[in-house]
C-alpha cells in the first residue's frame, strides 16, 4: 500500500521559509534544508527542527549530503557542518542538550565563510 500525499504545513515545523534542499535517508526520514529555518527532519510521522540555537552554524541550509558513514554534511551561509545522525536522534530524545557538529570555515581552508544556496557536491572518491 502506498502512502497518500500529505501537505506539510507551518504547524509541522516547516515555517515560512524557502526550501533549499531535500535528502531522504535509508531509515525513511526526509531532511529538508531551509533558508532561515535550519534543518527540518520528517521521521516516523513527526517533525523535528534543528537551528543555530541548537548548535548549527547558521539557520540557512542550502545543501545536505549523507556520507554513508552516519554523518550529514550541511552547506550553510556560515560554512560547512558535519553532524552525526545519531546525535540528532539523541538531541530530539533529550539525552543531549546541544548539538556539537564539526564546523568548517575560513580557518579550515574555505575561501569564504559562506556558501551560496544550492552549492554542494558529493564524490565517490572518499
Amino acid at each position: 500500500m502506498q502512502d497518500k500525499p500529505r501537505q506539510v504545513m507551518l504547524a509541522d515545523g516547516l515555517g515560512a521559509y524557502a526550501i533549499r534542499a531535500f535528502l531522504p535517508d535509508d531509515s525513511g526520514a526526509l531532511f529538508i534544508g531551509m533558508r532561515g529555518g535550519g534543518l527540518l527532519e520528517m521521521s516516523g510521522g513527526k517533525y523535528y527542527t534543528y537551528t543555530a540555537k541548537d548548535g548549527f552554524l547558521s539557520n540557512n541550509v542550502g545543501h545536505i549530503d549523507d556520507d554513508g558513514a552516519g554523518y550529514l554534511w550541511l552547506s550553510t551561509t556560515r560554512g560547512i557542518c558535519r553532524i552525526e545522525k545519531q546525535q540528532l536522534r539523541d538531541f530530539r530524545a533529550g539525552t543531549i542538550k546541544k548539538l556539537t557538529p564539526k564546523n568548517y570555515g575560513i580557518e579550515d581552508g574555505l575561501s569564504r565563510p559562506w556558501n551560496q544556496f544550492g552549492n554542494g557536491w558529493h564524490s565517490n572518491f572518499g
